[in-house]
């Protein structure tokens, strides 16, 4: 009996050894960073990842928020994540190590481009009661510019509300979260706010539904100064009405527009990216249905303001394709 089981034991060792268990797939688990849950680029990340997860094998997505484009570039470039999107004009400073970014060039020169798309208009949102109609008299006013370390409050804004007189010396510069701006406009706690995308926004909307509020045009001769400055940037038009009957605004709005790159690092297989851009834009139609934003996704926009290195992945994608030679 004892040798029977012992044989027994001697066959299933060989048997392993031998012909072992098939090997569970391996899975390259990946981590997406965007901005503050429920902005478009968090909802976008959620749509892609929904696609990628039943169109390529092998991959596991999470999608986290951040502070913002500025903070998913630095992210991207410490190799913390592994894909996140920037803002178009920031990359080329970053990539060259000039301005706010000098002498850092060799930190961030791996960033690489999958799809770019605009990114909409910056709104510059005020009560209708507070007696400011123009950028000019948002002199002495607390205005939020963006949360810490976004690239509105790190590039745009400052930039903007300097080609119209207004600076830390002559006004009171705050870094709120969207949600705690709207809020706090609506609780007369600032004078008014800055955000960074495409109208309506919900936290605004919130604002509307209760004061009458008006949206502040630029300046056009800013406007020019500042596209010619900042790379990846555009004159922008918003409708008057986009926020109802409690906007009071009777005229479009002349503002500024940027593109937002989706972007990843150079270090990422580039089968791997192909794949992923394959499977992304040829289930482009389902990712549109994500959010009013994501049908500005397409491929008339999508170089437009990349202004850093396509991925070689995605670049053979897009030669295939004949969207680019």
């Amino acid at each position: 009996m004892k040798r029977l089981v012992f044989l027994i034991t001697l066959i299933l060792i060989f048997t392993l050894i031998f012909h072992p268990a098939p090997a569970v797939g391996k899975v390259t688990r990946m981590v997406i960073t965007t901005g503050s849950t429920g902005a478009n680029m968090y909802i976008f990340a959620i749509a892609m990842t929904k696609i990628w997860h039943k169109k390529v094998k092998g991959v596991s997505f999470s999608v986290q928020s951040s502070a913002g484009q500025t903070e998913n570039m630095k992210l991207l470039a410490k190799n913390e994540v592994e894909f996140g999107f920037i803002a178009s004009p920031e990359a080329p400073e970053a990539m060259e190590g000039t301005g706010r970014f000098k002498g850092q060039g060799d930190l961030f020169k791996k960033m690489r481009g999958i799809y770019a798309y605009p990114y909409g208009g910056i709104q510059y949102v005020t009560l209708a009661d507070s007696r400011i109609t123009k950028m000019s008299d948002l002199k002495g006013k607390k205005i939020s510019i963006g949360a810490p370390g976004s690239v509105g409050a790190t590039l745009f804004n400052p930039l903007i509300l300097k080609e119209h007189g207004i600076t830390k010396d002559n006004a009171t510069f705050m870094y709120l979260a969207p949600n705690v701006s709207g809020d706090q406009l609506k609780n007369f706690q600032i004078d008014a706010l800055a955000f960074m995308t495409y109208p309506p926004i919900a936290q605004v909307t919130d604002v509307a539904t209760v004061r009458k509020i008006r949206q502040l045009s630029l300046e056009e001769d800013a406007i020019q100064r500042i596209v010619k400055q900042i790379p990846g940037t555009y004159k922008e038009t918003t409708p008057a009405k986009v926020y109802g009957k409690n906007q009071v605004n009777t005229e479009d709005i002349q503002t500024i527009g940027y593109s937002v790159i989706f972007a990843t690092i150079e270090d990422i297989e580039a089968n791997l990216i192909y794949s992923l851009t394959k499977a992304f834009w040829e289930n482009i139609q389902e990712f549109h249905k994500s959010h009013v934003l994501a049908k500005m996704v397409i491929q008339k926009n999508f170089m437009r303001g990349m202004t850093v290195p396509l991925h070689k992945g995605a670049e053979r994608y897009y030669k295939e394709v004949g969207w680019i030679k």
